[in-house]
């Protein structure tokens, strides 16, 4: 009968809700599972290809700062990260090609505005600040320690991007140390 059809569209209503909410669950505990399972050869390409552009627009940035700074000692310092990052930027982006993949990802533009840290009429003490604000080494450098543990199924890559986070570790206690010197 008539009430018969309302209660079954009544639980088929439920149904839907249940499978929906099962279903969203089983995708949050599938992402929280994945925070330490091994990448797979797309995840450690795409990750490449991702962190080369990090570096490269990172090499760009102290190369703009080195440029406008008046401080020679920080200049010196800026000159060294620049190089690192150029560096790293590179040996990721071979890894990246040796896996079959190529650089394609692009940051947006302005995504570390350039003209800011070129800017010379910011001063040093305010770019340390805005850049340790933005790039939070505590965060980075966990980020990057969970990475190399998932890279696990490729070692040479994992061995790889172990050392650049011995590198990124060193960039960012410099940087730190000069935020530290400057607000003295």
């Amino acid at each position: 009968g008539r009430m018969g059809e309302k209660a079954l569209g009544r639980l088929e209503e439920l149904m839907r809700d249940v499978c929906a909410e099962v279903g969203a669950l089983r995708q949050r505990i599938e992402r929280l599972e994945a925070g330490d399972r091994p990448c797979s050869r797309e995840e450690v390409v795409g990750f490449l290809d991702q962190y080369r552009a990090g570096e490269a627009l990172g090499a760009e940035l102290f190369g703009s700062w080195a440029a406008a700074t008046r401080d020679d000692s920080l200049r010196g310092s800026l000159r060294v990260l620049q190089l690192r990052e150029a560096g790293h930027s590179r040996l990721l982006e071979e890894r990246l090609k040796e896996l079959g993949g190529s650089p394609q990802f692009r940051y947006p533009e302005g995504t570390l505005s350039q003209d800011v840290y070129g800017s010379c009429e910011k001063s040093d003490a305010e770019k340390l600040r805005a850049f340790l604000a933005l790039v939070s080494p505590e965060r980075v450098l966990a980020e990057l320690d969970k990475t190399v543990a998932r890279l696990c199924s490729d070692p040479e890559t994992q061995a790889l991007v172990c050392a650049i986070a011995r590198d990124e570790r060193a960039t960012l206690e410099l940087l730190q140390q000069e935020c530290e010197s400057r607000s003295a």
